[in-house]
């Protein structure tokens, strides 16, 4: 269901707002998002082109601390990507909410990887979604326990603490009915060991996608 005009205008008002940087800290993090990208691509004999998100992640320090050839490590890493994409023309665009987890196995320090989600084209050709969504946000957890979040967690749209509220309020309103819709590399046709994809994956703990925890949290 793409949000009425008055919840429209409300998101555009409150994501208008712009310029305050979130929750920077100073120590470095056990893992820290270093890029998001968007492009199309088409899979290996399908038509139609699917919209992709590459999360670049980095290791850091363990939160075990310690020290030996184990406390280079952060285990059970979970990558939550979330966003908002226009749907309609210009003059009546409306807003459609996506979100998606993966767990990573382990993470060294310094260990640099990438973690892929995917809408498929019948959504894309559907809703003409343009290749980069109108705001977004990467939620990251280690071993259960979430972390701060970062500048480079968002889109700039959303680094105002009002911005993103509100972002994480029409998530949890509208995101529900389109779980499912946004995968995981995993359940897809990129999954594939000739793809050039493939050898920066992570290994992962596989799951069919569940409705993403955090969407409450606090940005």
């Amino acid at each position: 269901m793409v949000l009425g005009n008055c919840g429209r205008k409300l998101l555009c008002l409150v994501l208008a707002v712009a310029g305050a940087v979130v929750h920077v800290t100073a120590i470095a993090q056990p893992v820290s998002v270093q890029n998001v990208r968007f492009a199309r691509d088409r899979a290996p004999g399908m038509d139609g082109h699917w919209l992709e998100t590459a999360v670049e992640l980095r290791g850091g320090p363990s939160v075990e601390g310690g020290e030996g050839h184990a406390a280079r490590f952060n285990s059970r890493i979970e990558v939550i990507f979330q966003a908002a994409y226009a749907v309609g023309d210009a003059t009546a665009a409306g807003y459609e909410f996506y979100r998606s987890r993966a767990e990573i196995t382990a993470l060294a320090q310094n260990q640099r990887v990438f973690v892929y989600f995917y809408l498929p084209p019948e959504i894309v050709d559907r809703d003409r979604l343009q290749r980069e969504p109108y705001a977004w946000r990467v939620a990251l957890s280690v071993d259960g326990q979430p972390l701060p979040n970062a500048p480079e967690q968002y889109s700039r749209n959303l680094g105002d603490p009002q911005a993103a509220q509100s972002f994480l309020r029409h998530m949890t309103e509208n995101a529900p009915k389109n779980d499912g819709v946004l995968l995981p590399i995993y359940l897809t046709p990129f999954y594939q060991r000739e793809s050039g994809r493939f050898r920066n994956l992570p290994s992962f703990i596989r799951r069919e996608p569940t409705p993403a925890a955090r969407e409450e949290a606090d940005p």
